[in-house]
């Protein structure tokens, strides 16, 4: 089944990682073992979904673009390991609908609700604030939230790290810091659009403050936050993205 390949691939990815990075991790017992729940983070890399279906000890099934699922091998590799294609640009009430499903039958679920990678101010870390899909379906579904933030692992996008002739000579591996937060329920109380909004302040604001307790507790600085794969090699990045 799906779960059991992805649980395979996520143990397999955690050694992999442990080559070129180390992982600082907080509030791992916040992870609910059984249950559903909706894992809810910033994305800064190609890297996230990997490092964290490998430190969370359940399957996570993520909601991806929909892009990645149309190569021939990638799409495949995705849909064993249990994603869910998402239409960024128009829409997708069918992906909203599987990922409700799942939930409701006790799967764990991930999503970046930037929508994409991000740093800088465009960083939920900073002044963005996601695209609104993310409380459609944490308030239709009722499953508890775990926000997460996770800082670092766009480090490995400079090639050093992955050089096994530097790593046998500086042992130097990059540090990549996760905190994962206490279990948010959804407000009932309150109509739809204001729980919507509500959730999405409360969501936002506990992935910042995570960030915030990483930094404090590990001593970071601003070199530790989110920078673009060109800024991370030394490259000039190009003109941005709209």
């Amino acid at each position: 089944s799906p779960n059991w390949f992805n649980f395979v691939c996520a143990k397999i990815a955690g050694y992999i990682f442990c080559y070129p990075a180390k992982l600082h991790v907080l509030g791992l017992e916040n992870l609910p073992l059984s249950g559903a729940f909706l894992l809810i983070a910033n994305h800064i890399s190609h890297f996230d979904p990997p490092i964290l279906s490998s430190v969370v000890p359940r399957p996570v099934e993520w909601i991806a673009t929909r892009e990645l699922f149309e190569g021939p091998i990638s799409g495949r590799f995705l849909r064993w390991v249990g994603g869910i294609p998402l239409d960024r640009i128009r829409g997708d009430g069918h992906a909203l609908r599987e990922a409700i499903h799942r939930l409701r039958n006790g799967a764990v679920v991930g999503i970046f609700p930037e929508g994409g990678i991000r740093s800088g101010e465009n960083s939920l870390l900073s002044n963005a604030w996601g695209k609104p899909g993310f409380t459609t379906l944490a308030t239709l579904s009722r499953a508890p939230i775990i926000p997460c933030a996770i800082l670092g692992s766009d480090r490995l996008y400079e090639t050093k790290y992955w050089n096994p002739v530097q790593q046998i000579v500086t042992r130097q591996r990059a540090s990549i810091w996760i905190a994962f937060g206490k279990p948010m329920d959804c407000p009932t109380s309150l109509p739809r659009q204001h729980a919507r909004s509500l959730l999405q302040n409360q969501i936002i604001a506990s992935i910042r403050s995570l960030a915030a307790s990483l930094k404090e507790h590990f001593g970071l600085q601003a070199a530790d936050f989110p920078q673009t794969a060109q800024q991370r090699r030394g490259q000039k990045s190009g003109p941005k993205k709209k």
